[in-house]
């Protein structure tokens, strides 16, 4: 399975894409499930607040995992922070690093693509 949806640059495009990867994601675990949806919200969030662009999320469900992306227009890359506890932002891709399998960055022509993996959990669990 290989989707995508386009999100316009507003604050409700987080919860909106939060709902879009739910729908894809119904016949999952629910850990797994509430895993890309946390992810996918960081990085939309990221993506519009830091980028002020419309974003693209795509989704592939292939052979034990999850594949999802998210693309801006923007050129900036993201920033890894490890902010202290007192710092209200900045804890994005922190959560994205430790919930996700794998994550990276993919610069382009017109903009950037931030993705991460989460493996699926087999069925009968």
């Amino acid at each position: 399975m290989s989707t995508g949806k386009r999100f316009p640059p507003q604050a409700t495009s987080a919860a909106e894409a939060r709902s879009y990867v739910h729908s894809l994601l119904s016949d999952c675990d629910k850990e797994v499930t509430d895993a890309v949806v946390l992810l996918t919200s960081e990085l939309v969030s990221n993506a519009i607040v830091h980028g002020n662009t419309a974003v693209t999320v795509d989704v592939v469900r292939a052979e034990g995992h999850f594949l999802v992306s998210v693309s801006d227009e923007s050129h900036e890359p993201p920033e890894l922070r490890f902010p202290d506890h007192l710092d209200p932002n900045g804890r994005g891709l922190s959560i994205v690093n430790e919930v996700s399998d794998a994550w990276g960055v993919e610069r382009g022509a017109h903009g950037k693509t931030v993705w991460f993996t989460v493996t699926a959990s087999p069925p009968d669990q």
